[in-house]
């Protein structure tokens, strides 16, 4: 098993925190502005973050952000188990 995140700030670091913690891989993918441009490289990586894992885990604080949305939706489409964690009212997780 492993963690895959995008390598932002947060969530992101925490992530490879807990893989650290618990022992499993970790590895991050970062967009690919020279190829696919400052606003489309963060969809595409998100794309790809889908299609090299199982399942996906969103979390928010309040607003859910677009690139959160997006992977979400990706994740979704490719019919993999998907959960969203709002971390300011822990009653409103939503497994789909």
């Amino acid at each position: 098993s492993a963690i895959w995140t995008g390598g932002a700030k947060g969530c992101d670091t925490l992530g490879k925190k807990l893989a650290m913690e618990l022992g499993l891989n970790y590895a991050e993918l970062h967009p690919n502005y020279a190829r696919y441009g400052r606003n489309y490289a963060p969809l595409q990586r998100n794309e790809e973050l889908v299609q090299l894992t199982e399942a996906t885990l969103g979390v928010c604080y309040g607003m859910i952000t677009n690139g959160t949305m997006h992977t979400l939706e990706a994740s979704r489409k490719a019919k993999h188990p998907t959960m969203l964690i709002n971390a300011q009212n822990e009653d409103e997780h939503q497994l789909h």
